[in-house]
């Protein structure tokens, strides 16, 4: 059973993170109490291997907003998409690591609109997944790093189409896990990098049905990214 280490600074709901080699950091996402709701653009950071404590506020997006989702460069961190509030948003935010403090900036944008996606990284490009604003689609976007200005690209399509999915990553490979899809939640599915076109194959599925998962996976941060 996993273990309670720390904490973060502020509550929240429908935040994102990423990681350097170093940190680990929790973007955006929402406060909610008995008398307010609060829509957070705070960045939060932990140290590694971070056995005890708290998170602590090093920095900010360009504006508070949920249910985006997030990869990371070796240099640095983005926080892709999601809802300011009013509306879906195509912003795409970045750090640059250690980031110890200051505002992210606005560096670029996706090709589309949406929220609740599903994103993971290679060493070369970052990657979302069922990025869409009240739409579904099997659409997998793609930007090349460090992605300093212009629009991401559809680099090829996924087996099914999904939303509220999750995905992580091998030095090789991307996963797509679970995901709205005619009421399944189960199926895990593949692509093999650099991913310049084609389709997402399935490779097998969950061992149970699961809503709004969440994946990690063990890549060696500095292996990976040479």
């Amino acid at each position: 059973m996993a273990e309670v280490v720390g904490n973060t600074s502020t509550p929240r709901y429908y935040g994102t993170s990423f990681n350097s080699s170093q940190h680990g950091f929790i973007s955006g996402g929402y406060y909610e109490d008995a008398t307010a709701v609060m829509h957070l653009d705070s960045i939060e950071r932990i140290a590694f291997p971070f056995n005890s404590g708290t998170a602590t506020s090093v920095g900010s997006l360009t504006e508070p907003k949920i249910s985006s989702s997030s990869c990371n460069s070796s240099q640095h961190g983005y926080t892709i998409g999601g809802n300011d509030g009013t509306a879906t948003i195509s912003v795409v935010d970045r750090v640059e690591f250690p980031f110890n403090s200051g505002t992210a900036a606005h560096v670029s944008n996706m090709g589309r609109t949406g929220q609740n996606a599903g994103s993971f990284n290679s060493s070369q490009y970052g990657f979302t997944i069922g990025l869409a604003a009240g739409v579904n689609h099997s659409y997998v976007d793609r930007f090349s790093f460090p992605f300093n200005s212009g629009t991401s690209s559809v680099s090829g399509n996924l087996r099914y189409v999904v939303e509220q999915s999750k995905a992580l990553n091998s030095s090789t490979q991307g996963y797509i896990v679970g995901g709205y899809e005619s009421g399944i939640y189960i199926n895990v599915q593949i692509l093999n990098f650099p991913f310049d076109s084609g389709t997402a194959e399935r490779k097998g599925v969950l061992s149970a049905v699961v809503t709004y998962p969440t994946a990690i996976d063990g890549v060696d941060f500095v292996t990976q990214f040479v």
